[in-house]
């Protein structure tokens, strides 16, 4: 509950900044699956939990913020039955241009390819994994959507990256790793102008 509360004014604050021209719209995407993982299968970037974005979309371009994944990591708090507390910072979001080639496969359903990236950054901290990471991907997107009033679409989408990894969280250097980052997720994406 309080993550919702959390939640709901910063929702308010993303449909009052969007833009309200005929192409812009405001939406959620859903991660049902997936994920990118680093070599050593730790996950580094979103999506965390599988909690969906909020997305705003202006004609071609299409950007993914992981608010709620901001408030589910600021708000973990003990891990039941132990006593280490956890607490994540939690900052991504995606960026998509749409590419120029589109498929109508029906009258109102269209095959889509997005290009795009991802930035994320996530600080843990717990007595047992303390560690500073920023990871950029590489992402493309595609699959089939229904437009009009309200859009619905699912992608997949594939991801390849690097992430910088401070293990001890101290943000010095000496210690930070390069790992490569890969992985992809199935995305439900619905939406309304």
């Amino acid at each position: 509950m309080k993550r919702l509360l959390l939640a709901l004014p910063l929702f308010a604050l993303t449909a009052i900044a969007a833009p309200k021209d005929a192409e812009a719209g405001l939406g959620f995407t859903a991660f049902p699956f997936g994920g990118e993982y680093a070599k050593s299968g730790l996950l580094y970037t979103s999506p965390f939990g599988h909690v969906p974005s909020v997305d705003w979309k202006d004609g071609g371009n299409y950007v993914q913020l992981h608010l709620f994944e901001l408030i589910d990591g600021l708000t973990l708090g003990e891990i039941e039955g132990t006593d280490v507390k956890l607490t994540q910072l939690r900052l991504g979001v995606n960026y998509y241009k749409k590419s120029g080639k589109s498929k109508t496969i029906t009258d109102r359903v269209d095959g889509v390819v997005f290009y795009g990236g991802s930035l994320d950054i996530v600080k843990n901290t717990d007595s047992d994994n303390d560690y500073l990471a920023f990871a950029p991907a590489f992402l493309c997107r595609a699959g089939a959507q229904v437009s009009g009033g309200m859009g619905l679409g699912i992608y997949v989408v594939p991801s390849i990256g690097i992430a910088y990894v401070d293990q001890d969280g101290s943000g010095d250097a000496i210690d930070a790793e390069f790992k490569p980052v890969g992985g992809g997720t199935l995305q439900i994406s619905v939406w309304t102008k």
